[in-house]
Parts: C-alpha cells; structure tokens; sequence
C-alpha cells in the first residue's frame, strides 16, 4: 500500500520545529524523555527563550527540521546555540536554599542543629552571618555547625537536620542523613536505603550508579523535567513514586 502526501503524520524528533497548538507558538524540540507507561513528553524552547516541558508529541503539529541535529547546549538540552534560552543563561548557577533568618535573602551555608529541653532538636540554614549570630542567642547552649552539601535546596521539616536534594540521574529527592556526613555515597532515597544506589538509573544504563544531588540549576532542571514519574518537581522520593507503584 502506498501512502500519498497528507495521509500520514511526521515524527517529531529532537531538534524540530512545532506548532503547539493551544497557543499558535512555533517552539522547538530540545528534549523528548519517555514516560514509563511509554507516554512521550517534549521539552520545548519558545521564541522569547522561555521553556517548557512535559508536551506530549500527540499535541504538537509538525513545522520543518533542521539538516542536522543540534549539538547539547549549557541548559543539557539540544538546540541551535544562537537561539535565546533562560535555562542557557543562568545554566551554571548553582542549587542553593535561602537562609531561614527573618529578612535575610542571602543563600544559606550551614546547617545549625541544637536542641532545647523544652521543643527537642532543631535545625535552620543559614547564611556565615546569621550563623554567627544565631549562634551568640544560643549562649551556652550547645549546637552543631554543618556545612551545607552542594545541591541542598532544603531541609526535613522534623528539625534532624537531614538536607534534601534532587537525583541529577533520576530527578527524584533524596537526602543525606546526619549520620551520613562526610561519607563516600552518603545521599539515600529514603531511611531503609542502605546503598544509596539509583535503581531507577541503573535499570537504565545497566552499571552501578548511586544518587548524586544536582548542584547546579541546569541539571536541577533537566532532572525533575526527565523524570520517568512526569512530574517536574521532586515533591517525592524515589520509593515513594507513584510511577513504580505495583
């Protein structure tokens, strides 16, 4: 059987221009990730340099293709490297939280842990200043001074200290317990993770990989936007994703 012109739809492959047409834009295809109920979502580049992700290709009409693949630009995605993009420009920020003293807009750099007979432990990040600070309150009372991990982006609300970040290979939370400071491998997925291995990648790429946080906003970005669950926030760990549910 022979298919005649209009009978038939494009693929769409990276690198594309497309119609989206809830819009009328004409963005293009850096990213497709798929799903694992084999959905296929699109991160897209508009005009203005903004992105966007989580298309799915069915959406997304077919415009033109360039001769040759784009090569991966700063933002881990592909696209022509004359074209604005926000991801792109900001690419090598790195992955901070804010500090937790009132009006303070600087990033935090260490964790302070102290505990009180009256609340129990607690914790705060905290920029150098307001450690010092935060520190001259306590007085006599006894507190624990931590570096912040690269890619901490916040903290467990149950005042342990324990720094949450987002899996560069999986896009998922994970955390780095207390208990783990200054290990070899010391991010887990969750308190019953022994290995603090990646299933997820390593079903992937068949090797060994552990979790490693993002430390900078482009892979931050590019992780949450790849993640198998489609979500694009890491509002959950990996034993806790809905994608893998039985």
């Amino acid at each position: 059987m022979l298919l005649v012109a209009g009978s038939y739809l494009e693929p769409i492959r990276v690198g594309d221009t497309v119609r989206y047409p809830n819009t009328g834009e004409t963005p293009v295809v850096t990213a497709i990730h798929e799903r694992s109920d084999g959905t296929a979502l699109a991160d897209l580049l508009f005009a203005r340099g903004s992105t966007g992700c989580g298309y799915r290709l069915t959406d997304l009409e077919h415009m033109s293709r360039p001769a040759v693949e784009p090569a991966v630009q700063p933002c881990r995605r592909r696209h022509d490297p004359a074209r604005a993009c926000a991801p792109c420009a900001e690419a090598t920020d790195p992955v901070t939280t804010g500090c937790a003293a009132v009006l303070c807009s600087k990033p935090a750099t260490n964790l302070v842990v102290w505990s009180l007979p009256s609340s129990g432990q607690q914790a705060k990040a905290l920029c150098a200043a307001d450690t010092e600070r935060h520190l001259a309150l306590l007085r006599d009372i006894r507190a624990r001074v931590i570096a912040l991990a690269d890619g901490t982006h916040s903290l467990l609300a149950d005042g342990s200290g324990t720094q949450v970040a987002t899996c560069r290979h999986c896009g998922h939370r994970i955390y780095l317990y207390p208990a783990l400071l200054g290990g070899r491998e010391p991010w887990r997925d969750g308190a019953f993770d022994e290995t603090g291995r990646c299933q997820l990648a390593e079903d992937r790429h068949a090797i060994r990989i552990v979790h490693e946080p993002a430390v900078t906003l482009a892979v931050l970005d590019y992780a949450r936007a790849a993640a198998t669950c489609g979500t694009t926030f890491d509002g959950h760990n990996l034993a806790n994703c809905p994608a893998r549910r039985p």
